[in-house]
């Protein structure tokens, strides 16, 4: 059954993709299998529907948000097991709730979401990976991952000439690093970043 036929589980992806809200764009690095932000493109009868998972572990616990177009819903009662992910979308208007179910397998998650009684709808979410690090030690950054990553401008000094500074940022953890590089003053570190 493709997914425009399902009107419950349509119900829950459209929920998720069209009623507005704003996701706090952030970068996760996985230590653990089912950490990160994963994608996954489904159909709808409008195209396709860009869906984001967003999991994160803080100590045991584990919080996560699936965004659509223009919506971000919490996850409830959302488990992690191994390479195993559980949770639900409770939608009170229509008095159902979705159930999805997930496996990792590297960077990929397959998984599944069911709403009342009908089949359940199969997607695959693909893990979104913002830096690597390559075998120089050096960071690469995927395009539109957000401000970090390596920034290039020119200055006018008050003489017309054009000198070149590098803006480099960088996530530790939760804290941002950032330093700037022009010929005068070689490199600077930032503060109150």
């Amino acid at each position: 059954m493709s997914l425009g036929t399902n009107p419950r589980i349509w119900f829950v992806l459209i929920l998720v993709a069209v009623t507005g809200s704003c996701l706090n764009i952030s970068t996760v690095f996985a230590q653990d299998p089912a950490e990160g932000t994963w994608v996954a493109k489904v159909p709808g009868p409008q195209g396709e529907i860009e869906l984001t998972l967003i999991l994160e572990k803080s100590g045991e616990d584990w919080t996560g948000s699936l965004k659509g177009a223009r919506r971000t819903v919490d996850l409830k009662s959302l488990r992690v097991t191994g390479n195993k992910i559980t949770f639900s979308i409770p939608n009170p208007e229509m008095n159902i709730t979705a159930k999805f179910e997930g496996t990792v397998e590297g960077n990929v998650l397959d998984s599944s979401m069911k709403a009342g009684e009908f089949p359940a709808q199969n997607m695959k979410f693909i893990r979104q990976i913002d830096q690597v690090v390559g075998e120089d030690g050096g960071k690469k950054y995927r395009v539109g991952s957000g401000p970090a990553g390596v920034w290039v401008g020119k200055v006018r000094a008050p003489d017309g000439e054009d000198s070149q500074v590098i803006l480099k940022l960088d996530k530790e953890d939760t804290d941002w690093l950032v330093t700037i590089e022009d010929p005068f003053v070689e490199v600077v570190r930032g503060e109150s970043i």
